[in-house]
């Protein structure tokens, strides 16, 4: 009975840890790694528990069991050793409330109760961590950078106390007196995670806060870029009508002397010319036409096919600025993904920009080589600053109650984006 109650408690450690972390190498592969850990160590402490008993796997348990679960979760989540200490941390000290509820209700009730409150304690844990505070808790993991060794020391040193109080030098069953110490403490324990759950939404202010002034620094230099690339196109356009008398003079000269080849030369110079300040008509909305026809611009001359579909009118209830934000990140990841192709004849840009029943359609695709990664549906790398433009794209979607996603498969990588219209 004793190997499976331990195989329980493993069980419930593991799946609560699982919820809590952020996973390394995806989840799948991390729950199987982590299901044959603990098979490896329930089977250790079976054997010691042989032999020594179930006491004796209490008294020594940090030891053979919690420091190593610690070391491998945190060789499978993310590397951010505070952090998985404070989850780890949290897991701990609600793997023993659900021990001391369960030894309280076996002194007071029997073997058969103890274990259905036991259970139904995991339950109600494990249904609260997935309904209520998981998300919450990840806000948290995103929302602060620093200070997670502060955030640890409490729980640290609650947990110390607890595995302390109850365990030695005895069972507090056999200590009556500690129980209302117990209580207490758990009681301390909970009002430290409310305190911490009821500053989540400050927290995440300030995380939005953050997002919001990244979005406007990005808007910003945007427009900046594509205001300069508009005001060049103009300025090349007037110098041209300019110089025009001056090429048509030219071109005469060139065809009454017969130099015809030199003509034909000249003009196709003139085109080229020409053909870089033309402003090409893909919708009828004027600042997301000036946005793909520059985006499609700078694709075209890393030697990149782009094919577009846009019917976007004029007048629409989205903000035609954070329709451009989408954009031109998508724009902007689709030409360093094509650049980074050797074949110039395999780079291949696809954009579909529609607007329909007051929502605007987006979806860029393109083509890439190697291989991509993901984290919570986000493509990764690690290049500095990379991420930021995908994370822009996911906060207006958020805003506008859409949708967005990333996939890549068969060297096709797809941006689709769904921004609904503000209800009124």
């Amino acid at each position: 009975m004793d190997f499976f109650y331990l195989l329980y408690r493993l069980i419930f450690s593991f799946s609560l840890m699982l919820f809590l972390i952020r996973p390394r190498f995806g989840y799948r592969r991390t729950i199987l790694a982590a299901t044959g850990f603990m098979l490896a160590v329930w089977v250790f402490n079976s054997i010691i528990c042989q032999f020594k008993g179930i006491g004796f796997i209490d008294l020594i348990y940090p030891i053979i069991v919690s420091l190593p679960t610690f070391f491998f979760f945190l060789c499978v989540s993310e590397p951010i050793f505070s952090r998985v200490l404070f989850t780890f941390l949290t897991v701990c000290n609600f793997s023993m409330l659900t021990s001391y509820i369960s030894l309280l209700a076996y002194s007071l009730l029997g073997s058969p109760f103890s274990i259905i409150i036991e259970i139904c304690t995991v339950i109600l844990i494990l249904a609260a961590m997935t309904l209520f505070l998981r998300k919450p808790y990840f806000r948290i993991l995103d929302a602060v950078d620093n200070n997670w060794w502060i955030f640890c020391s409490f729980p640290l040193l609650l947990s110390a106390i607890l595995y302390t109080v109850i365990y030695y030098p005895d069972s507090f069953i056999n200590r009556p007196e500690s129980i209302p110490v117990i209580f207490l403490l758990f009681v301390l324990m909970f009002d430290f995670y409310i305190i911490i759950y009821r500053n989540i939404e400050n927290i995440y202010e300030l995380l939005q806060y953050r997002h919001d002034r990244d979005i406007l620094l990005l808007q910003t230099d945007m427009q900046k870029k594509e205001f300069a690339a508009v005001i060049d196109k103009y300025q090349a356009l007037q110098i041209c009508r300019h110089d025009m008398r001056h090429h048509i003079s030219i071109l005469h000269s060139l065809i009454s002397d017969g130099r015809i080849p030199e003509a034909k030369s000249y003009l196709n110079r003139l085109n080229e010319d020409l053909t870089e300040t033309v402003i090409e008509q893909y919708c009828e909305n004027y600042m997301i036409n000036i946005i793909l026809s520059t985006c499609i611009s700078r694709a075209r001359k890393f030697g990149i096919t782009v094919h577009c579909v846009a019917a976007v009118p004029e007048d629409i209830p989205i903000d035609s600025v954070e329709i451009g934000v989408v954009l031109t990140n998508s724009m902007d990841n689709a030409i360093k993904a094509c650049d980074a192709i050797q074949n110039v004849e395999s780079r291949y840009i696809r954009i579909i920009c529609k607007e329909h029943f007051e929502q605007i359609y987006i979806q860029i695709t393109n083509t890439y080589a190697g291989a991509v990664r993901f984290e919570d549906g986000f493509p990764v790398s690690d290049q500095k600053n990379h991420g930021l433009g995908t994370r822009s794209i996911a906060s207006i979607a958020h805003k506008y109650e859409g949708i967005f996603s990333f996939t890549a498969e068969n060297s096709v990588f797809k941006t689709t984006v769904i921004l609904n219209a503000p209800v009124a």
